[in-house]
């Protein structure tokens, strides 16, 4: 059994000026990711893996630095991309996402296509580490809809409910991937914005 954290990136900083890849952290964010470290230390991380994007990088990079482990970046945990502009409808499209998970803004993935990268992404992450701890920071709607294929009840309020950051505890055996459904974000002091 692997056991994995996945993290939702700590806060950062939308901007229609920069790609959303490039979006960094505030400073509380960086504040939080520097809290999280320890989180991750006592919970005896072996390995780390983040989203290319900024943000998420950002959030783990203090544990990386600390624990001395390489960070490896997967696109398969990169944000959903619904499309390349910023969309006037950001609530409205993610909740008729999660109603079908087929339907997509012209262009963007469908959930059903997010979560089946999220799972590949998790899966061979746990493949090469079948019984350590593995840290991974992502994205709040690529999470929410991992976590929605576990528990469909998770769905849209779920992702509404998530805060920045946010943590989830999985474990992975085999092809199957478990969640007991909770966060364990109030069990770290985390500065809140």
């Amino acid at each position: 059994m692997t056991q994995i954290y996945l993290i939702r990136h700590a806060q950062s900083s939308p901007s229609s000026d920069m790609p959303h890849n490039e979006w960094p952290l505030t400073s509380l964010g960086r504040t939080q990711a520097a809290a999280l470290a320890p989180f991750l230390q006592a919970r005896g991380v072996s390995a780390l893996f983040s989203s290319p994007y900024v943000r998420a990088v950002d959030t783990i990079l203090p544990f990386s630095e600390a624990s001395g482990l390489d960070l490896l970046r997967d696109p398969d945990l990169q944000e959903r991309r619904h499309s390349p502009e910023m969309l006037a409808d950001l609530e409205g499209t993610i909740r008729r996402c999660f109603d079908d998970p087929d339907w997509s803004v012209g262009g963007g993935e469908t959930n059903r296509a997010v979560r089946f990268r999220m799972r590949r992404g998790i899966l061979e992450a746990a493949r090469q580490h079948p019984s350590g701890t593995i840290a991974m920071a992502s994205h709040g709607q690529a999470i929410a809809i991992l976590l929605t294929l576990l528990r469909p009840e998770f769905g849209h309020a779920g992702w509404v409910s998530m805060r920045t950051p946010d943590i989830f505890r999985l474990e992975a055996v085999g092809s199957k991937i478990q969640w007991d459904g909770r966060t364990l974000r109030d069990e770290i002091e985390l500065p809140e914005g």
